[in-house]
């Protein structure tokens, strides 16, 4: 089997960038796979991004095995080529009989148990961004249409290892016609968490983040970038880099449908995690299924490992989480980036 989770991510950049290594690199691990013997089955990582279309929008649930035939509205280089990867993979089950399985992480976060996280990773850029403005955009947990502003944090340590289970477990069949089906998962965080709930937390830890409106927060930060530019400001706002992204109607896209579990959860029912964090005071571990934690329970977590990097300030002297020993919660871990992955 070829498991392939090779891609280029990045927000910013075109369709006819990204395509090189998202769309022809699939290609050509489809036909890698057509020239063994047998056939080889391609287990590809794909991400909920390619259902960030008004289509999709518009459902109340999506489900693991859409057609995805819908790509108009779709915006960015990033979902777009992730589209058309899983575009041809689909072809090459049902043409070529290609043994085909699609994963779809929704926003992948830390681990579980140092909360290791991308220091340049969008959402950690932005809470550091919100810090330093001393805001943040996100006044309720919910829209005036009563969705969840939320975001689907799924750890990185539950996202493989629900993928490796399910990619053992998983069963190809045929039709009367010879096609190959292919099978979709999404794994997902079925209980987003509210952003509003995020930066609140932040706050009860003595950081100073007042939530104001979104078209207030977009104007703050950029004046802050304009006088970082200047040179008015010591450090530049983390979120200068990416503040093309942050268009009037960033906000209001920010709540997703629901992603079905169906297909992945049937597998998952009987798997046993070895997220170490589900240990006990002994060391030994838990027997529980593979499932997305509480992201309540990680903040702090996230916290520590950010603040242990010193990529976040301490909290104030005198505050709550002044009196947490951040560096003993992450002891030994260095800055995860780019170039650091220590």
């Amino acid at each position: 089997a070829i498991v392939h989770n090779g891609a280029y991510v990045h927000w910013l950049l075109p369709y006819d960038r990204l395509k090189p290594t998202n769309v022809l690199g699939t290609h050509a691990v489809l036909k890698l796979a057509s020239l063994a013997p047998k056939i080889a089955p391609v287990h590809y990582v794909s991400t909920t991004s390619v259902f960030d279309d008004p289509h999709h929008a518009e459902q109340a649930t999506v489900a693991e095995d859409d057609p995805l035939q819908e790509w108009k509205g779709l915006n960015g280089g990033y979902p777009q080529s992730k589209w058309m990867a899983e575009r041809l993979l689909m072809a090459a089950a049902k043409d070529a009989g290609v043994p085909v399985a699609i994963y779809r992480p929704g926003y992948v976060t830390g681990d579980c148990e140092k909360g290791l996280w991308n220091t340049d990773d969008f959402q950690v850029r932005l809470i550091k961004g919100c810090v330093q403005l001393g805001a943040c955009p996100f006044t309720s947990e919910k829209d005036i249409d009563g969705r969840l502003i939320g975001l689907d944090a799924s750890p990185v340590d539950y996202v493989a290892e629900a993928i490796v289970h399910i990619a053992g477990q998983v069963s190809f069949s045929k039709s009367r016609e010879g096609d190959v089906a292919h099978k979709a998962f999404n794994i997902v965080n079925p209980s987003p968490y509210p952003y509003a709930a995020l930066y609140k937390k932040l706050a009860s830890f003595g950081y100073k983040i007042e939530a104001i409106s979104y078209d207030k927060w977009r104007q703050r930060l950029q004046e802050a970038v304009r006088g970082s530019a200047s040179g008015g400001s010591k450090e530049a706002n983390p979120l200068a880099a990416v503040i093309t992204s942050f268009s009037e109607g960033w906000a209001a896209g920010l709540p997703n449908p629901t992603y079905d579990m169906k297909n992945a959860n049937a597998l998952l029912a009987n798997s046993k995690s070895n997220i170490k964090r589900w240990s006990d005071e002994e060391g030994k571990m838990q027997e529980r299924p593979i499932a997305c934690p509480s992201i309540d329970e990680l903040v702090q977590v996230y916290l520590a490992y950010l603040i242990a990097c010193e990529f976040l300030p301490k909290p104030p002297t005198g505050s709550a989480g002044d009196k947490v020993d951040w560096a003993k919660m992450c002891q030994g871990v260095a800055r995860l980036s780019r170039s650091n992955r220590t």
